[in-house]
């Protein structure tokens, strides 16, 4: 993964592996996310360092919109749709899969 910061004049390698052929979708200038199948690979500090994570989704991920940075939907075969957002770490609720907390800013 490479990062520019001038607009493509230079560019710099960043930590992060994409896999597949990877769209990203940014919300704000600090939170990204990819999503792969089953793996989502985000950053919080506006691409510098991307992580991944295996999220135990039931199908298939093949769409995905990161609407506010806290905020994101995925959507997949046999009807499958997961919505992101921040909650209480004490609360939980049939089917909730856990995912790495984004800043909310």
């Amino acid at each position: 993964m490479f990062l520019t910061t001038d607009g493509g004049q230079t560019w710099n390698g960043v930590s992060g592996q994409p896999q597949g052929r990877p769209e990203i979708e940014f919300a704000g200038a600090s939170v990204g996310w990819m999503m792969y199948y089953q793996t989502m690979t985000y950053t919080t500090n506006g691409g510098k360092q991307w992580l991944s994570r295996n999220i135990g989704f039931p199908a298939m991920v093949n769409a995905f919109c990161l609407v506010k940075p806290d905020r994101g939907y995925a959507v997949g075969n046999h009807g499958m749709v997961y919505r992101y957002r921040i909650v209480p770490a004490d609360y939980t609720t049939k089917g909730m899969l856990a995912a790495p907390p984004m800043p909310t800013q």
